[in-house]
């Protein structure tokens, strides 16, 4: 049966892609969108992005295909984590707040950056809330979204969430409220799953690699792992001409 996307309705998930069946007999598509700017709408823009993204799109192709931007690579990252970014973003008389959403295997692979987080955090540099990404982060090239990430056959869900929190507690800090889905890819029984363990699903309106608008009050979505340049590139921009909205807030001040 073909999948159609729904979105969220949760506090602070506008742009969470929520999956529901079609009805039977109407039209659906294999693979996700959003209701919102496709590629090609994107690639239209007079910038080097667009440019870049013009010769990638072609009608029909849309943004949560992340696999297909040069600039993405398969998550979780394998790479250090961008420790020069995260310091660009400290201040000298308070915290920066941030939300990093992590993954159980990230946190294994990179005990050393995780420390150096802690460091950053506990010497007043950064305030970070721990975001739990669950904790392997399946991600499987060449297949639609509504089989990918988390919503991979045979996945134990429960464990994705449980375990990630019992790293971070082991490692000893407080996992936060929130749960980010990898790629904001979920479906109803991932949210009742959240909701049962009463997790918030964060989502983001300014994934600054796809080209969303950072407006004041919006959840703005870089990765600072290695995998999206793109995105940490976009962002210093934005800094250097003055027009990302500031200041941060912390995440459970989001709207």
């Amino acid at each position: 049966m073909p999948w159609t996307p729904k979105r969220s309705t949760q506090p602070g998930a506008r742009r969470l892609l929520d999956l529901r069946r079609d009805q039977p007999g109407s039209a659906g598509r294999d693979a996700l969108h959003p209701r919102g700017r496709s590629l090609c709408d994107a690639a239209g823009q007079k910038n080097r992005a667009g440019r870049k993204l013009a010769r990638q799109c072609r009608p029909g192709r849309f943004a949560p295909q992340r696999r297909r931007l040069r600039h993405r690579r398969p998550l979780p990252s394998l790479r250090p984590l961008d420790r020069s970014f995260l310091q660009s973003l400290e201040q000298k008389d308070a915290a920066t707040p941030v939300a990093l959403s992590v993954s159980g295997l990230w946190i294994e692979r990179h005990a050393e950056d995780f420390r150096w987080l802690r460091r950053e955090k506990a010497e007043g540099r950064l305030a970070i809330s721990f975001v739990n990404h669950s904790y392997h982060h399946p991600y499987r090239p060449g297949l639609s979204d509504g089989q990918n990430f988390l919503l991979v056959p045979g996945l134990d869900r429960q464990s994705e969430i449980l375990d990630v929190e019992r790293l971070l507690i082991a490692n000893g800090e407080t996992p936060s409220v929130f749960f980010r889905f990898p790629g904001l890819i979920s479906d109803r029984a991932w949210m009742d799953i959240l909701k049962a363990d009463h997790l918030i699903p964060l989502g983001s309106d300014a994934w600054l690699a796809l080209l969303q608008e950072a407006r004041p009050g919006a959840i703005v979505l870089i990765h600072a792992n290695g995998n999206e340049p793109f995105g940490l590139s976009r962002f210093r921009s934005l800094q250097k001409t003055k027009t990302l909205p500031r200041p941060f807030r912390p995440i459970n001040q989001a709207p």
